[in-house]
């Protein structure tokens, strides 16, 4: 077969190991390409012009629940009892038809399904020796699918509902149906900010689910002002920042050139790192937003006066649902999306992200933008 053919080179495995082989070596066709095969993470099944088994890998045999030890070559494609292939191949053959590309359930309720390639088998000559299956496992990425739908729906539906009890409890705060106790008014601002935390996990999920479809929705980029970004959230975060006496502070350089980059969801990346330094602060703290060009690239400091992030956290903060233990606080704890929407915006700009930190003494959040 002509696509296995080698030239001396080096194999890399699965595993990551590699050796160099020389073509010389090989004594047959069938040689090259059981070498190459039986590597494969993909599944490969060759059969002949007669459906006798020729080669079946290993992968092959685990996505199809065969026993690894079992060899089947020399066996019937029916004797394998994956009605599909067998479907497939009579439909290619009575339509004269090259390849087939579908996907299978084995299971018959969604818990194995698989998707397969079927195509001619030539050799070197081009001649026809039957026919090759490559299969994958493709459960989890229907079952991502399936989650990533249900969540889109579930959300819009929720979100309905929280808005309107969110305008009906400001309705009561503003005083326009009647006045408050003292007691009244805490409880419903307290309800006010459980709908509100709501509110961003339902955006929080949303967003992760379209950057993990491959949805960055960065066709906003236009000519930005980091001085700009950088004012505006902090302006956001002003109250609540006085709430817990934090000193809040833009040392953005006015030199720092604009450059070209969706504002809202790099807004949305700085807002997450200033209301995560404010929450993560004890009273009296402060939190200040640098940056500084370097050639084409800027890079942007959020330096807060917080717990620290343990050292063991480092590497795996910007991981999804990940969350300190340290936290000041359980009644302000996230859900520990925030960080890991703002890496893949950031990446998706052009840029990278990281984080340096002590414990009880502060972090600081690094991201960069290429000007």
């Amino acid at each position: 077969m002509e696509q296995f053919k080698l030239n001396a080179t080096r194999i890399q495995f699965a595993d990551d190991t590699d050796v160099v082989i020389n073509p010389t070596e090989l004594t047959s066709e069938k040689e090259r390409f059981e070498l190459l095969a039986s590597s494969t993470l993909d599944g490969l099944l060759l059969c002949d012009s007669e459906r006798k088994v020729l080669f079946i890998n290993n992968s092959a045999k685990r996505i199809l629940g065969f026993p690894v030890d079992k060899s089947f070559v020399g066996e019937s494609l029916e004797n394998l009892n994956v009605q599909c292939f067998t479907d497939s191949l009579n439909a290619a053959q009575e339509n004269n038809i090259h390849e087939v590309n579908k996907v299978a359930d084995l299971s018959e309720n969604h818990t194995k399904l698989i998707g397969f390639h079927l195509e001619f088998a030539r050799n070197s000559r081009n001649e026809q020796i039957g026919w090759l299956f490559v299969l994958r496992d493709v459960t989890q990425n229907w079952q991502n699918e399936q989650m990533r739908s249900a969540l889109t729906v579930a959300s819009h539906e929720i979100k309905t509902p929280l808005n309107s009890m969110l305008s009906a409890v400001d309705l009561l705060l503003d005083l326009d149906l009647g006045g408050l106790n003292p007691k009244q008014n805490h409880c419903l601002r307290v309800v006010k900010d459980d709908i509100q935390r709501l509110n961003r996990l339902l955006v929080d999920l949303l967003d992760l689910s379209r950057f993990e479809e491959g949805i960055q929705f960065l066709e906003r980029r236009r000519q930005t002002s980091l001085v700009f970004l950088v004012n505006k959230v902090l302006d956001s975060f002003r109250t609540f920042a006085k709430s817990k006496n934090i000193q809040l502070e833009n040392k953005i350089p006015k030199s720092i050139p604009t450059f070209k980059g969706d504002r809202d969801r790099l807004q949305q990346v700085l807002s997450n790192l200033v209301e995560n330094g404010i929450k993560y602060s004890m009273p009296g703290g402060s939190l200040s937003v640098d940056a500084e060009l370097q050639d084409t690239i800027i890079k942007c400091r959020v330096n807060d006066t917080g717990v620290g992030i343990p050292s063991s956290d480092l590497q795996v903060i910007f991981e999804k649902f990940k969350q300190l233990d340290n936290f000041p606080s359980s009644s302000s704890r996230g859900y520990g999306l925030g960080l890991s929407i703002a890496k893949q915006i950031i990446e998706a700009n052009g840029g990278k992200i990281w984080v340096e930190s002590e414990l009880h003494v502060g972090s600081t959040f690094f991201f960069t933008i290429p000007v």
